[in-house]
């Protein structure tokens, strides 16, 4: 009879404590919910377009059949040794740096910085920079970029083609997030009642 009260206050408290835990794991970081740290990274690359390649023969006899056969180390050898890069080469540069194996996102994003200093309505450079921010899982960036690809370039096809990406990635990380929490609600009523059958066992 003297354990009731001991009881009754450690059932309390666990309760109070389960509910706190259910309710930090069901309510969803104001800022973003980024997939699992074990999950893939988010790739996603649009075609390359006519109207964002070089003039040049550098294109059509040295980088596109490298990049045909996803030579990307080979691209970036030809295009770094071009001495007047355009806004294309720069865009091209940004494109293979991305699609290294590991990619290399740093040199990617500054080729693409570089060709909108050369050339601030180069929309394909946008449309890939969108694409690269969302690798990074920085969305916000690439909605951006999509706002500007949307007054600059209102006739062509980058806008769409951002979009596409943009609901691709929002998508994926939605099916994460439903699968994150269809795993918490599995995982953590078996841990409430083996915690207060623990409790009934030791006071029994």
């Amino acid at each position: 009879m003297q354990r009731q009260p001991q009881c009754f206050f450690l059932l309390i408290l666990l309760a109070s404590i389960t509910g706190s835990v259910i309710a930090a794991g069901s309510t969803p970081s104001p800022n973003k919910s980024p997939p699992p740290m074990n999950a893939p990274p988010f790739q996603y690359n649009s075609p390359l377009q006519d109207s964002w390649i070089p003039t040049d023969t550098i294109w059509s006899d040295v980088v596109q059949p490298m990049l045909d056969a996803n030579n990307f180390t080979g691209a970036l050898t030809a295009l770094l040794a071009v001495e007047n890069k355009t806004a294309d080469v720069y865009n091209l540069l940004g494109y293979s740096y991305r699609s290294l194996t590991p990619p290399d996102y740093t040199s990617s994003e500054s080729s693409y910085m570089q060709a909108l200093s050369i050339q601030s309505d180069h929309c394909g450079a946008r449309e890939y920079l969108g694409e690269l921010y969302l690798a990074k899982e920085e969305l916000s960036k690439a909605k951006e970029q999509l706002t500007q690809i949307k007054e600059l370039c209102p006739e062509g096809q980058e806008g769409s083609m951002l979009e596409t990406a943009i609901a691709a990635y929002e998508s994926n990380i939605g099916e994460q997030n439903v699968e994150n929490k269809a795993c918490f609600l599995n995982f953590y009523p078996m841990s409430i009642i083996c915690t207060f059958y623990g409790i009934w066992s030791f006071i029994a």
